[in-house]
């Protein structure tokens, strides 16, 4: 029996698997990203690729922004990142991106989710 072959009986064996080894056996999804990222490639259905911008309020609550953000300091109290449609953001954990401060520029990213 081929490589081809015992592949695709372990696909037909374990459906819904996405990826069968040299055996025929299923692999986890964590082991097949590690393999994919080894051999250098990035399978579109397991990361989706997101680029925005981080900054941080005056106040030290850090977010992620879809769009652009702007500092607004119209409202008293603490200054704030504001886009214009308030649902381009999600905050994320303050402790993250230490090297963000209120008084620097928005940071743009790209950030990969399972």
């Amino acid at each position: 029996m081929t490589q081809e072959e015992i592949r695709k009986k372990g696909f037909e064996k374990y459906p819904g698997i996405i990826s069968i080894d040299e055996a025929g056996f299923p692999v986890d999804e964590q082991e097949a990203l590690r393999n994919a990222y080894m051999r250098g490639l990035e399978d579109a259905q397991l990361k989706t690729k997101i680029t925005g911008w981080v900054a941080r309020d005056e106040c030290g609550e850090l977010a992620f922004f879809t769009g652009k953000p702007y500092r607004d300091t119209s409202i008293a109290g603490d200054g704030l990142w504001r886009v214009d449609d308030l649902l381009q953001y999600i905050m994320l954990d303050p402790s993250l991106y230490s090297e963000i401060t209120w008084k620097s520029e928005p940071k743009e990213i790209t950030l990969y989710l399972d």
